[in-house]
């Protein structure tokens, strides 16, 4: 979440797009219409909550929007506006990670994923300069072994915190002890959840279909 989409995808959108940058060789920003329209002609998947947001509307991008936008969206829009040199080292990034994310991933595909990155790391060196080697990117050298310790990046990356935050929201009704609603709801939720596990052989079809219910009422 950190690293790759508020980290490297968004340092480089706004390297490339930003117009202080408009005498580097990699600058696209002469491009945004262009690349504003490529992207909203792109129908979104069933695999993505929505569709891709214009470049030009960067600075309110959502961290999962920058890793839709790296792994479904860059390529084609890249390809279309970057220098051959550029494009090919974007490209490093994207293999990389779309490894690093998937659900089953082979002890071959973690060793190719790390060349990829470090290939990626070494290239912003020579091609954006050596002060655009931020911390975020350098990071990147590290995420095959995350993901040999830990499994898939998805699954523990900050995503799952933040996910949770609309649930804690729904837990408060009113402007008052915001604290004790969200534990009552929390207690409440976990109650149920236990329930129903304890349960399930036992309960029938309006039983179960109740207790869910209850969930719903209480806690969305």
């Amino acid at each position: 979440m950190h690293c790759v989409g508020l980290g490297v995808c968004r340092q480089f959108a706004n390297l490339l797009f930003d117009t202080k940058n408009h005498a580097e060789k990699f600058y696209l920003g002469h491009f945004i219409k262009e690349v504003d329209s490529l992207l909203l002609s792109i129908h979104s998947t069933s695999e993505f909550s929505r569709p891709p947001r214009v470049m030009s509307d960067r600075a309110h991008f959502k961290a999962h929007e920058w890793i839709i936008f790296l792994l479904a969206y860059s390529l084609p829009v890249f390809q279309k506006f970057m220098k051959k040199e550029y494009f090919e080292h974007w490209t490093l990034l994207v293999d990389g990670i779309s490894i690093l994310v998937k659900q089953s991933i082979a002890k071959s595909e973690i060793i190719y994923a790390r060349q990829c990155l470090i290939s990626f790391i070494n290239g912003v060196e020579t091609l954006y300069g050596k002060k655009h080697v931020s911390y975020n990117v350098h990071q990147l050298a590290h995420l095959p072994e995350s993901v040999e310790n830990w499994g898939p990046l998805f699954t523990h990356s900050a995503f799952i915190y933040e996910d949770f935050y609309q649930t804690i929201q729904n837990y408060v009704k009113s402007a008052n002890g915001v604290s004790i609603q969200i534990c009552d709801a929390f207690r409440l939720k976990c109650v149920i959840d236990r329930l129903l596990i304890i349960c399930d052989k036992d309960l029938n079809f309006n039983q179960r279909e109740y207790l869910n219910n209850v969930l719903k009422l209480n806690l969305n």
